[in-house]
């Protein structure tokens, strides 16, 4: 899923971002099918309880991860917020002297990409740990997070479409 954005006055621009791992995904789809079909054949009621229980367990790995970016003008910060599941929650602060932001993409797929912020402390920061395929959207993430932290107007961007701007439930992370 793409990441949304919203801005909460003038002084503060939040990222969020909700992922799969699609090889766990896949692993235990593989899993569950071979679980199912040994439980159908199985007869000892502790064994088909040990299976039932692990098919439960590979369904709470397949829960959601989630990220956040808050850029913060006044606190002159930007918080990364990553939740990953059994692993709880790692927040990680930069103070923001920001220089620009760029696309970056994985040596061998060039069509996945994800957006960079470059500190001048010589940190690059990562908005996502996932690479992403829609170039345009990532190109207009780039572009709103540029236009934000430099102070531009909104109304100063071409491709103000190509974010996605939904206001996004964050409940679950602290």
């Amino acid at each position: 899923k793409m990441p949304t954005v919203r801005q909460e006055g003038e002084d503060k621009l939040i990222i969020a971002t909700t992922h799969r791992n699609k090889e766990i995904l896949f692993i235990s789809s593989i899993i569950i099918l071979f679980v199912s079909g040994t439980i159908y054949a199985v007869e000892d009621l502790l064994t088909a309880g040990l299976l039932i229980g692990s098919v439960c367990l590979i369904g709470l790995l397949n829960i959601s991860d989630e990220e956040e970016c808050i850029f913060d003008k006044k606190k002159n910060s930007m918080i990364c917020k990553k939740y990953k599941f059994l692993l709880g929650t790692q927040v990680y602060e930069y103070l923001l002297e920001y220089l620009g932001c760029h696309l970056e993409s994985p040596p061998k797929k060039p069509h996945y990409q994800r957006v960079i912020v470059d500190l001048e402390n010589g940190i690059s920061v990562p908005i996502t740990d996932q690479y992403f395929t829609a170039k345009e959207n990532m190109n207009g993430l780039a572009k709103r997070i540029s236009t934000f932290l430099e102070g531009e107007q909104e109304e100063d961007i071409d491709d103000e479409d190509d974010v996605n701007d939904e206001v996004v439930d964050r409940t679950n992370v602290s």
